[in-house]
């Protein structure tokens, strides 16, 4: 078995042999360098550079791995800038952002609201075709307390679907009616003028309630044919 050589000894002996190069390139400069000016540049270099000999041997005779942090840096573009003929002043583009950002908020809040009913809808949709499956494999005859719990249940499930569905109807209108009147709770600015009106035409009408227990018009009583009067008469 080869002796081990430590790592100091080793190191020595390459210090020594660089101080041999040192020595062989220091007679090669006598010629153009005085003895004096060399003893000082090599006193300096002694005494600076080779102090940290065995560090420059590690660094640079040692291959090392390439050390690459990946490191993902999210990069925030800055927003798209208006062209100058579309300039806004600040309180007016702050007041139109405003109302964008509460316009965006409803309309999440609203798809979440319909995402709910509809799975709600579809499991009483899935109820009642279990109360279905359920009616088909009932056993006849039946005694009056099974008669009666059928029906209580077919009478609940029917009961409840229809009450999710009047749900379902009373939020959507409260979410159209938010999408419209949260952004006029926005202050508006005075530059802008007042604010729009809401289109009556568009929204639906509720059909006239008709009066109860009050008597026909004049007019009414002038539209009614001699038929319809010679009937009261009867």
């Amino acid at each position: 078995m080869e002796p081990s050589v430590s790592t100091a000894v080793i190191g020595q002996i390459i210090f020594s042999g660089s101080a041999d190069v040192y020595k062989k390139k220091s007679a090669e400069c006598l010629r153009s360098v005085s003895e004096h000016n060399l003893n000082i540049y090599s006193d300096f270099f002694f005494h600076t550079f080779m102090q940290h000999f065995k560090l420059y041997q590690f660094v640079y005779l040692n291959e090392r791995q390439c050390n690459v942090n990946k490191i993902h840096l999210e990069v925030a573009t800055p927003p798209k800038q208006d062209s100058f003929t579309e300039a806004k002043p600040v309180m007016v583009w702050e007041y139109n952002k405003t109302v964008e950002d509460i316009k965006e908020e409803v309309a999440h809040r609203k798809l979440e609201h319909e995402q709910n009913i509809e799975n709600t809808l579809k499991e009483d949709e899935e109820r009642k075709m279990m109360m279905a499956l359920n009616l088909n494999n009932i056993s006849v005859p039946m005694n009056r307390e099974d008669i009666l719990q059928m029906i209580q249940d077919v009478a609940t499930v029917n009961i409840t679907h229809t009450s999710h569905q009047l749900e379902a109807s009373i939020a959507t209108l409260l979410d159209d009616f938010d999408m419209m009147f949260e952004p006029t709770a926005v202050p508006r600015p005075a530059v802008m003028g007042p604010p729009p009106r809401f289109d009556m035409k568009s929204t639906p009408k509720s059909s006239p309630t008709p009066s109860r227990g009050r008597s026909p018009s004049l007019g009414q009583k002038a539209r009614r044919s001699p038929k319809d009067k010679g009937f009261n008469s009867k």
